[in-house]
């Protein structure tokens, strides 16, 4: 998982710093809340669980002529702690988006294609000092199980439409096609798994 995660954080600066010079955008996306149980994981920080993508989700970014880069970051975590014992249970999405436009009106609607990556990053932890060594033990296959289920790449294709309400707002409709990319390895084989998932809903940013 971390070579695929310093990818993106390098292709994020590459991008975002090569953008450094064009207009500033920030604004937020709108969904309906996913209630597919089958891609839940039972966790509550996984990536189809509602808490890391909640229905309102700010991004931001940079735009240059017909091209916009965009990006965000997202986490999950819960914890407790004692003398004794911490464990954490948290997840963290990255992602970083480009689209262009194909068309725009005369009245100044515009229609863009684009798309995005992301990856997930698990951030979970169980110690405690009153385990025994079949507890520790234990708790190390089950943390690491988890991981797996948590962990994942993503690459999304995205289809939008905005519409002017001001020189410097807009206000759009958008859908994406999510594919997550989950790689389960362990001593006997590894396992990849693919969930594929449609995502609608309304965007507004604005360009400063």
């Amino acid at each position: 998982m971390a070579p695929r995660t310093t990818t993106l954080l390098i292709l994020s600066g590459l991008c975002w710093g090569g953008a450094a010079h064009s207009t500033p955008v920030l604004g937020v996306k709108w969904k309906p809340s996913n209630n597919t149980e089958t891609l839940n994981s039972g966790l509550a920080v996984g990536a189809f669980d509602g808490l890391l993508q909640p229905p309102l989700s700010p991004f931001a970014g940079w735009r240059w002529g017909p091209h916009q880069v965009t990006g965000s970051f997202a986490i999950v975590r819960f914890s407790s702690r004692t003398e004794q014992s911490h464990w954490v249970r948290g997840n963290a999405r990255l992602s970083l988006g480009f689209q262009e436009d194909l068309a725009i009106t005369e009245s100044g609607v515009r229609i863009w294609a684009g798309g995005s990556l992301f990856q997930l990053i698990p951030l979970l932890r169980d110690k405690n000092d009153t385990y025994s060594d079949t507890e520790s033990a234990f708790s190390e296959v089950q943390l690491s199980q988890q991981k797996a289920q948590l962990a994942g790449t993503g690459v999304q294709a995205d289809l939008g439409v905005e519409v002017p309400i001001r020189s410097d707002t807009w206000i759009g409709f958008h859908h994406h096609l999510v594919n997550l990319f989950n790689f389960k390895s362990t001593e006997e084989s590894e396992e990849t798994n693919v969930f594929i998932q449609g995502e609608t809903g309304i965007h507004v940013q604005v360009e400063f």
